[in-house]
């Protein structure tokens, strides 16, 4: 683009010549003097009587003849004639103000640059740095602590595995000798028979699918002009949707069919031997160790999550539960209201027992009947049982260190777990810093980021006024 360049412009009262963007368009005063006069017109209309003339002849002679004008015009004028800032003194001193802004602003995200650079990131990473060795220093302590502790727990965990070994033939005796939890197990095995989609048909079904889509996204392109066929899109969206519901219907299918699958093979092991052995040496939980009461207590138990919960109570057993219950509520207040009322002793009683009978067989399916039983509470009620003979385990293992009938330094185990817990908080402690350091690095460094590119902004700017100025 090409500068811009002004003619010479003259100034009106002081003669001056200068470009017309420092000269400014100003109202000049201007007098002007007229005379009164009459000419050979108006004498010979006087004489032929017209009033017109004859005022005007009066008026020529009884007023004064000489008569001053005053009218404005605009002219050009220096800034010193006019008293006015021209449009490029204007520019100037606006570019002169956001020059020195623009200068001071520059000096500050300098000074910021520089700290962040040379200062704060380097201070950062040095107390990253320092963090790091720090927790690298605290998780070698941890390890020789392991080392220490390892041979504390050589007779200790033989004792353990005695004990668990004692326990696990109770669990197992426990659970095999229980005949309704036996009855109940192999009567909640879930016999449903699943309907999947083969391969062939899966195959089929995405195939239909993505040819449907093709077809609609085609007409979707129609929409708003005239070969718009509303009444077939609605078709083709109608048959995609269900297409994708069989998909689905098919993916419900296969995480049901695993939810049986998982839970019938859970209640086979819960009926044999080897199952139930298998089950009780699994971990499901962790042993800590409480300084304060001086025990080895079970922490974090949970068990077969992937099973338990998965199988859904049917519709039907939930209606039938819930009739019986308002059936129990119903027989409960008319028993109630035959207290209350005038009735002889002898038929409140014979309402009581009537109640009774009818209560009975509705108390026994909701609490006896294995048809309302969820399998699922099979599993937590396997599951509470060996919860119980864990920490059985763990309570004898407690009361023959107690009897010091096994050879274990308490004493030494108890400092050593003291130091073992002040370093876990050490640890966590230093791993706290360094997350906070490296946050704050990150900060910085997006920070210093943005302070270089205003800073480029703002020299490329300056640059820009000073050509203007030179220019």
């Amino acid at each position: 683009m090409a500068k811009k360049k002004y003619r010479l412009t003259t100034c009106n009262i002081c003669g001056s010549q200068a470009p017309a963007n420092f000269m400014v368009r100003a109202q000049k005063e201007v007098s002007a003097t007229s005379r009164n006069t009459v000419g050979g017109k108006e004498v010979i209309g006087s004489i032929l009587g017209f009033q017109t003339s004859q005022r005007a002849l009066a008026r020529s002679l009884l007023t004064s003849r000489k008569r001053t004008h005053t009218t404005f015009r605009t002219v050009w004028m220096c800034e010193s004639c006019s008293g006015q800032k021209s449009v490029g003194t204007r520019e100037i001193e606006s570019l002169d103000l956001e020059y020195s802004k623009l200068v001071n602003q520059e000096e500050k995200l300098t000074k910021d640059l520089n700290y962040l650079k040379g200062t704060r990131i380097p201070e950062k990473e040095e107390e990253l740095r320092m963090n790091s060795l720090n927790t690298k220093k605290i998780m070698e302590e941890k390890q020789e602590l392991f080392v220490e502790v390892e041979p504390i727990f050589k007779d200790l965990r033989i004792e353990f595995d005695k004990i668990k070994k004692r326990e696990s033939e109770k669990f197992v005796k426990t659970i095999l000798e229980n005949k309704s939890l036996i009855s109940a197990i192999e009567k909640g095995k879930l016999t449903k028979e699943i309907k999947k989609i083969s391969r062939n048909e899966k195959e089929k079904i995405q195939n239909t699918t993505e040819k449907i889509q093709i077809e609609l996204d085609n007409e979707m392109k129609k929409k708003g002009t005239r070969w718009e066929d509303s009444v077939k899109i609605f078709e083709l969206e109608t048959k995609l949707k269900f297409e994708i519901k069989k998909l689905h219907q098919d993916e419900k299918q296969n995480s049901l069919e695993k939810s049986v699958r998982l839970n019938n093979l859970l209640l086979n092991k819960y009926t044999s031997r080897e199952g139930l052995e298998e089950i009780f040496n699994e971990r499901y939980a962790e042993v800590g160790f409480n300084i304060k009461k001086n025990k080895f207590p079970l922490e974090n138990f949970v068990y077969k999550k992937e099973s338990l919960g998965q199988i859904k109570v049917p519709f039907y057993k939930k209606l039938f539960k819930s009739i019986c219950w308002m059936w129990i509520i119903l027989i409960q207040l008319s028993v109630l209201a035959t207290f209350f009322s005038e009735e002889s002793l002898e038929d409140k009683l014979y309402t009581l027992n009537g109640g009774i009978v009818m209560i009975v067989p509705a108390v026994y399916a909701i609490f006896f009947s294995n048809f309302l039983k969820n399998p699922s509470k099979l599993h937590s009620k396997v599951a509470n049982i060996l919860k119980k003979h864990l920490e059985m385990c763990l309570s004898k293992l407690d009361r023959e260190i107690k009897n010091k009938s096994i050879s274990f330094d308490f004493e030494q185990f108890t400092i050593l777990q003291k130091k073992f817990e002040e370093t876990c908080k050490q640890e966590e402690l230093s791993n706290l810093k360094e997350e906070n350091c490296e946050k704050d690095i990150s900060k910085d460094k997006n920070l210093l980021e943005d302070i270089s590119n205003q800073l480029e902004a703002i020299r490329k700017r300056i640059k820009i006024i000073q050509e203007i100025q030179l220019a």
